[in-house]
């Protein structure tokens, strides 16, 4: 402590020396600090306030109240008189979806066609048993197996369960007569899937429907969209044979065309045969309404075995190059999800088929006849994504998706 008490007493005398300095630096050496100024006071001078005025009111503008909820208006007269209401539109029964068989028990293909789209509803191999999710035979009440469901045609709920199998909805024709109405189905019709191998078109540069910028011009886009106009349509039938059934629509202006669908199956043989039509109607003009279509591939090929199986719902085009050498090209599912859609084939060359395949069947659109670089019918295949699931949706590797091809409409014009 002794030791500490210089230290102390020089901190209070430099603490001293310090104040007295400030105090003499205060009073002699800065200048003095100014006085504020206060404002000279102004007088405002005297502004008459505006009196509220009495709200005056037309009379004949007054609405005394009637009724609880209910204002009673001044009558004016010589006033326009208001149209009717429009009738509410009358609700007829809608007809049920037409389903025509083409082919039967006997034959190695049982085919099920639509009038929605005119295409394919369902697709069953006789010759062959069906498979579960598990990979075991399906018997059906009867204890007989269940023949090969290649396209269903109905919707087939997923689950994660591999024990939960779809319900199955047996599909039946409705319409035998081309002249009659199709009768009843004895099946909830909402069941039915999107049916497969439709037909759709391009809008055209003259189309009234094209996408157009602020100056009127026609965006680009639209040529890789087609519309779904022909697809949900309900073609006419026109007619219906033994293994032949013929579907036609007309498509209006600025196309002016009339589309024939004719499907046709032999008893022992596995491909059913479909001619598609295009001829001009009156009004086509030359150079107008350049029709481009394309046909959709098979939609929801069921997989068996899902627990064990590395083959899922692949795509395959196959074609022979410009040197005449033959190509093919696979797209599998995850691919075609991660991407949206695959690329588009359309090396120099001649398409020969595109279809979708799992582990032992494939369906697909094969080209009949022989073509050469300048008259083939094919411009491109694309493989897509359907978003279409029901109650839960299925994972990534099992994403159903489908095969597309692009043609461009030659030959029809007048």
């Amino acid at each position: 402590m002794r030791q500490n008490a210089p230290n102390l007493f020089l901190f209070i005398g430099l603490t001293a020396i310090a104040a007295g300095l400030f105090w003499a630096a205060e009073t002699y050496v800065w200048p003095p600090k100014p006085k504020p100024v206060e404002a000279p006071k102004v007088k405002a001078p005297d502004v008459p306030q505006p009196q509220p005025q009495p709200l005056t009111v037309r009379k004949e503008l007054v609405a005394a109240l009637a009724g609880p909820g209910v204002i009673a208006l001044p009558k004016y007269d010589n006033l326009p008189s208001l149209p009717p209401p429009p009738k509410p539109a009358e609700i007829k029964p809608s007809e049920p979806r037409a389903l025509i068989a083409l082919g039967d028990d006997s034959y190695f293909l049982k085919v099920l066609l639509t009038n929605k789209g005119g295409g394919v509803q369902q697709v069953v191999l006789t010759q062959f048993d069906d498979a579960s999710r598990l990979g075991l035979e399906i018997k059906m009440a009867d204890g007989k197996s269940r023949p090969l469901h290649l396209i269903p045609g109905y919707k087939r709920s997923w689950n994660e369960y591999l024990a939960e199998e779809p319900a199955y909805v047996p599909l039946a024709a409705n319409l035998v007569d081309a002249k009659a109405k199709p009768g009843r189905v004895s099946f909830d019709e909402s069941m039915l899937s999107a049916p497969s191998y439709v037909l759709l078109h391009y809008p055209s540069r003259d189309d009234p429907r094209r996408a157009r910028g602020d100056d009127g011009e026609v965006k680009g886009d639209d040529d890789n969209y087609p519309l779904a106009e022909l697809g949900e349509r309900a073609w006419t039938v026109a007619s219906i044979e033994p293994g032949k059934v013929v579907f036609e629509t007309e498509v209006a202006a600025p196309y002016f065309v009339k589309l024939r669908k004719i499907f046709t199956l032999a008893a022992k043989e596995y491909d059913f045969k479909l001619s598609i039509e295009i001829e001009p109607l009156p009004g086509r003009v030359r150079g107008a309404g350049k029709f481009r279509y394309q046909m959709v591939g098979p939609l929801g090929m069921p997989i068996e075995g899902e627990w064990y199986t590395t083959t899922y719902r692949n795509a395959y085009v196959g074609w022979t190059d410009a040197a005449n050498k033959p190509r093919r090209a696979v797209e599998d599912p995850a691919s075609t999800h991660y991407k949206s859609g695959s690329d588009k084939v359309n090396h120099p060359g001649i398409f020969h088929y595109a279809g979708i395949g799992t582990q032992y069947f494939a369906s697909a659109i094969a080209v009949e006849g022989d073509y050469t670089l300048l008259d083939q019918p094919w411009d491109y295949v694309r493989v897509t994504m359907l978003a279409q699931f029901h109650h839960d949706p299925a994972p990534p590797h099992l994403v159903r998706h489908r095969a597309r091809r692009a043609a461009a409409g030659e030959g029809i014009e007048n």
